[in-house]
């Protein structure tokens, strides 16, 4: 069980339960709070509001008592669903969809559900890089965007991501731009997709003042005292004075929040001739593990990934997150610092930016060499903000754009 699908599990206890009924349950086992959840999954609204809710999941799960427990989280879903696991796992996933997006109304949509790591499916969605623009290109199948939803503006998580955020607007039309703040960019059709342009904001910025370290210099004069000459730290030798606006950045993160939970399980099959290569979602939060993103990658795309050897390098991966990185912080010094992009294993990757052991995997437990076909998940680690978490949506971007256009026979 990783960590998204941990925090999603706790979301359903602690809020059925609250926090007494929660260590009730931690000390007597599943059979007597299933009925309670069953029952906040399918009649209730949530009490909390989605952030709230955020929080203490993270702060539960930066608690070692609580990590002790998953093994009993994944009995409690177990004998939630009493299916096999995607399906139990779907169900979960939909009832808390259902609470947080939907207003609670009755969600159809996992009826004869098909799961991209069993089978191949067409594909509804994905993602591209524009190396040109700096910029995540989004392309939504015309036939998904027929049956999908329009969330509503007075969703539970819309108004608790505007009032958080203090976001302009939302968008919830993908017939045009999408998101907060207009995020997605709507670019037009192309074919049987419709594609959003989601450019890398800008989240240094400077405020036309002088760096008040080195007074406009440029220079650490400090170590030039000692014969070292060196750019200042503070401004990276422009010797301008720079402030951090987060708010593009949590847009972007939110918007894709929004799409991908919209996303997560589609009404319908599409027409495409293509398999959908994979399934993201994020977490959008100003706090601890507050940028975390998981999801599952499909058949054709792990066996892609089985064709390298271990140990083998994408430099093209690691450039166009390096440029990300760029684009968002400005800094050139420490681009060659902390960026990953290669085969842990045959057919396990590694995407690591900089923070602390900051990246995405697909996890140990997968059979990585057998003959089995199938897909698998993938799961982060330490992803703390938006600008982490975009830099290693585009890093999948980039991998997408590799295989699908190597992917010979689907």
């Amino acid at each position: 069980m990783d960590e998204m699908e941990y925090r999603t599990t706790i979301m359903v206890i602690k809020t059925a339960c609250g926090r007494k009924g929660f260590k009730n349950f931690m000390k007597n086992g599943v059979n007597k709070a299933k009925g309670v959840i069953v029952k906040a999954l399918t009649e209730k609204p949530l009490g909390l509001s989605y952030l709230e809710l955020n929080n203490r999941v993270a702060a539960f799960f930066s608690n070692e008592r609580w990590e002790a427990a998953v093994w009993k989280m994944d009995s409690f879903v177990v004998a939630l669903a009493g299916l096999e696991w995607e399906d139990k796992k779907i169900k979960v996933e939909r009832g808390i969809y259902t609470l947080l997006v939907d207003n609670g109304k009755e969600d159809k949509s996992t009826k004869g559900y098909k799961h991209i790591v069993r089978e191949d499916i067409p594909c509804w969605y994905e993602l591209s890089w524009l190396k040109e623009k700096t910029s995540i290109i989004l392309r939504i199948h015309k036939d998904f965007i027929k049956t999908a939803r329009v969330i509503p503006q007075d969703a539970p998580i819309v108004k608790d991501f505007m009032e958080s955020f203090k976001f302009s607007k939302f968008a919830s039309d993908l017939n045009g731009d999408f998101g907060f703040d207009n995020a997605f960019v709507f670019k037009g059709v192309n074919g049987d997709f419709v594609e959003f342009s989601v450019p890398v904001p800008k989240v240094k910025k400077a405020t036309g003042e002088k760096c008040h370290r080195c007074k406009g210099t440029g220079r650490d004069t400090v170590m030039e005292e000692l014969g070292d000459k060196r750019k200042c730290d503070f401004c990276d030798g422009t010797g301008e004075k720079y402030f951090l606006d987060w708010r593009a950045a949590f847009a972007v993160s939110a918007s894709f929040n929004i799409f991908f939970s919209l996303a997560r399980y589609p009404e319908s099959e599409t027409s495409s001739l293509v398999p959908q290569l994979m399934v993201i979602y994020v977490v959008t939060n100003n706090d601890m593990h507050g940028g975390s993103l998981g999801g599952e990658f499909s058949i054709p795309f792990c066996e892609w990934l089985k064709s390298f050897e271990e140990g083998t390098h994408f430099p093209d991966v690691l450039e166009a997150m390096q440029a990300t990185e760029k684009k968002m912080f400005g800094k050139e010094r420490y681009l060659n610092f902390g960026f990953k992009a290669y085969m842990l294993r045959k057919g396990g990757v590694v995407l690591d930016v900089p923070g602390n052991a900051c990246g995405i995997y697909n996890p140990p437990e997968h059979d990585y060499g057998l003959p089995r076909k199938e897909g698998c998940k993938f799961e982060c680690h330490n992803v703390d903000s938006p600008m982490q978490q975009l830099t290693l949506l585009v890093g999948l971007a980039m991998l997408h754009d590799k295989a699908r256009k190597e992917i010979k026979n689907y």
